[in-house]
């Protein structure tokens, strides 16, 4: 490597770096702080796809049984949280 081509990375990588560091992903995260939980319904989908994709023999009952299963999440998270609020609020 010459010392032109060196210098000139040197430069370039100079110049890129405010908008490397302009965010931060864990330093600095995205503010969702009012939409947080309605980011968990995909998760939930997600979860219940891949969980179902590997447990099923037959991909024909893969969307009706990660529907179920992601419902069955998405419920127990909200019977969770109800039972976290009732102990911190009301106990």
């Amino acid at each position: 490597m010459t010392l032109c081509s060196l210098t000139a990375l040197t430069a370039l990588l100079h110049s890129l770096t405010p908008a490397l560091l302009a965010w931060r992903p864990l330093l600095d995260p995205l503010p969702i702080d009012n939409v947080w939980m309605i980011l968990l319904l995909p998760l939930s989908v997600g979860v219940a796809i891949v969980y179902k994709t590997i447990k099923l023999n037959d991909m024909a009952t893969l969307p009706r049984q990660a529907a179920v299963l992601s419902a069955q999440i998405i419920v127990f998270m909200l019977l969770a949280a109800a039972i976290i609020w009732v102990v911190v609020e009301v106990a």
